[in-house]
């Protein structure tokens, strides 16, 4: 759906202190490299120096339900469960690392005046990462020219708790072990989602309604759209009921996947997606997940082509199980998350490596690397 599902390519992200944009590609993590002696990073999951095993984190300016763990997807107890060795700290308290993400401004202190912690920038919005202005980022975006030190291209659904059930799953078709009960579901498919106006969320939202019209309706359990009688309180028991899943995202940008795809396939629908145009047989980049096991918006030239497709996987009962046969994560994701504590022992030291030069104070105006950048707000999708 390349001409009709295009929207903002990007958030274009601004400081807010000295008007600078925050990425700029040309100079990524120049003077940073300068200062650690030009060396590149060896290759996930071991960039650089190992980190302090004894290390002290502590978080900034993240969502609500982040810092008191009432965010079911993602919070500050995921560090302290898979992150051995660290400890969760306040950031009076002297971390040797703080990340940060945009929702407040707190941060900017940090990022005025300098700070013997390392400042680790985080993001799971669409928005582009200062590099260069911090000594490490983490975001979706693909920047496979930036030393690994200097950013990180981590997507969000790696933190869900459901990425176990997909490797379960996975590993299971690898096996042929396929679930043939999903066609018998008496639901025939269902959209979550709470942001109808983030980005370009206007677009999944006009996509379900000519769904539901001219096709099937699709059963909505989030607040937008909502046909089942209220927000519903189980995401997952709620996508188990249906056969497939619209996962669309709510912008479209090379490397912006979230969890709603991770979700999809843990409940084992076929998820029908949009957002990363990596994620298609047409995609240049490098997909997260195997192509072949899901339906992708960015396959079709309109939405049209798109809705016949999806009645003929519904109608074709093996065309319907080929989708459930294909293995579900991309190898080079598999090859990292089967071994997951080598993989968050190699995030533990990504984080941590060199946070003994601390954090140069903002200087607006500074070339990247000689002084730090970010801007604040943003809204949960």
């Amino acid at each position: 759906m390349v001409a009709s599902l295009s929207g903002p390519a990007h958030a274009d992200v601004r400081c807010s202190e000295c008007k600078v944009r925050s990425c700029e590609p040309a100079c990524v993590g120049r003077a940073w490299s300068l200062r650690r002696g030009g060396s590149r990073s060896r290759p996930w999951p071991s960039p650089g120096r190992p980190g302090k095993v004894d290390g002290r984190l502590a978080f900034l300016d993240f969502w609500p339900g982040f810092e008191d763990n009432t965010d079911r997807w993602f919070s500050k107890d995921w560090f302290r469960t898979n992150l051995r060795g660290i400890q969760v700290v306040e950031p009076q308290d002297h971390p040797d690392v703080i990340m940060f993400s945009l929702f407040g401004r707190s941060h900017v202190r940090h990022l005025q005046s300098g700070s013997t912690s390392k400042l680790v920038f985080f993001t799971g919005e669409n928005v582009r990462p200062p590099v260069g202005r911090i000594p490490l980022c983490i975001s979706f975006d693909q920047l496979e020219d930036v030393p690994l030190s200097r950013h990180a291209r981590i997507p969000l659904w790696i933190f869900n708790k459901e990425v176990h059930t997909v490797l379960q799953i996975h590993e299971a078709r690898l096996r042929n072990n396929v679930n043939t009960t999903v066609r018998n579901r008496a639901g025939f498919c269902s959209f979550v989602a709470s942001n109808a106006t983030m980005y370009n969320a206007e677009f999944r939202t006009r996509f379900v309604q000519i769904l539901s019209s001219k096709y099937k309706e699709v059963a909505c359990g989030g607040e937008v759209l909502n046909n089942v009688g209220g927000p519903v309180r189980d995401k997952m028991d709620f996508l188990r009921g249906y056969r497939f899943n619209v996962c669309f995202e709510n912008a479209s940008h090379p490397g912006y996947c979230t969890e709603k795809i991770l979700h999809a396939f843990a409940s084992e629908s076929i998820p029908i997606y949009w957002g990363d145009p990596s994620c298609s047989s047409r995609g240049k980049g490098m997909s997260d997940f195997n192509t072949r096991a899901f339906i992708s918006a960015h396959d079709f030239e309109n939405t049209a082509q798109l809705i016949k497709h999806i009645a003929r996987v519904e109608a074709d009962p093996v065309l319907f199980e080929s989708y459930l046969r294909e293995p579900i994560l991309a190898d080079h994701w598999y090859r990292r998350l089967k071994d997951w504590s080598g993989f968050c022992s190699g995030f533990r030291d990504l984080l941590f490596a060199e946070c003994h030069l601390g954090t140069p104070r903002l200087v607006p105006g500074a070339p990247p690397g000689q002084g730090s950048c970010t801007a604040a707000g943003g809204e949960r999708a």
